[in-house]
């Protein structure tokens, strides 16, 4: 059984009004949100260690969160597949990668993304120095 499959025999069972899918999926998202959020604070703020325990955390928690956007996708009627096309569309375009006429994959995307974001790290570790170096000065006067 696939994520597709399973969502709508879940949808099925449920019998959901409109109002009460959208807030199981919206509310599930951000609860999902959360936990992840917390575990990427830990191992990036809080100095807790990347282990075996928190990637099948995270991995639990992205299937949970999987499902439930599936189910917010399916609720309001759209398909997945091309949500997640349009998305990569609308930020190439917003990105200045390419124009309304082009198309690109989801795989291009994240090329483009993981580029981007080095880019943000090196500008990130610039600031940093800078700081540093404007501090130094001080404290030299």
């Amino acid at each position: 059984m696939n994520i597709e499959q399973l969502v709508k025999k879940f949808l099925a069972e449920e019998q959901f009004t409109l109002r009460n899918a959208l807030a199981y999926a919206g509310l599930g998202l951000f609860k999902t949100g959360g936990a992840i959020s917390k575990v990427v604070t830990d191992i990036a703020f809080n100095a807790h260690s990347y282990n075996d325990e928190r990637k099948k955390q995270v991995a639990e928690d992205l299937g949970e969160m999987m499902f439930y956007w599936h189910v917010l996708a399916s609720t309001v009627d759209m398909a997945p597949d091309v949500i997640m096309q349009e998305f990569v569309n609308l930020y190439l375009v917003k990105n200045n990668v390419i124009t309304d006429e082009m198309h690109i994959s989801i795989k291009e995307l994240m090329k483009h993304m993981k580029k981007a974001s080095k880019l943000e790290e090196i500008e990130r570790k610039k600031d940093e120095k800078l700081k540093r170096e404007s501090r130094e000065k001080l404290i030299i006067k």
